[in-house]
């Protein structure tokens, strides 16, 4: 008897999250997902600077997670997994 194979994300490391394969009904929907997603980086970016730093590099790293983010988006639209 063989073992089941878990399926791994989309970057082949790990188990397969819910994250991980996000569908969306509506455009609303999405960039609730999207937004979320965003705060959460950066909650987790300033947790780990000073004040100083944060509010120097803050919009640089809001700007980069939201391309990012996108990027990856549209790379997962590309593959029909939106």
């Amino acid at each position: 008897m063989t073992a089941e194979k878990k399926p791994v994300a989309a970057d082949g490391h790990g188990e397969l999250q819910p994250q991980d394969r996000p569908r969306f009904a509506d455009a609303q929907a999405l960039e609730h997902w999207f937004e979320t997603r965003i705060a959460r980086e950066l909650e987790r970016c300033r947790v780990f600077m000073s004040k100083a730093d944060w509010n120097e590099h803050h919009d640089w790293i809001e700007a980069n997670a939201r391309a990012s983010l996108l990027e990856a988006l549209r790379a997962r639209a590309d593959r029909g997994e939106l």
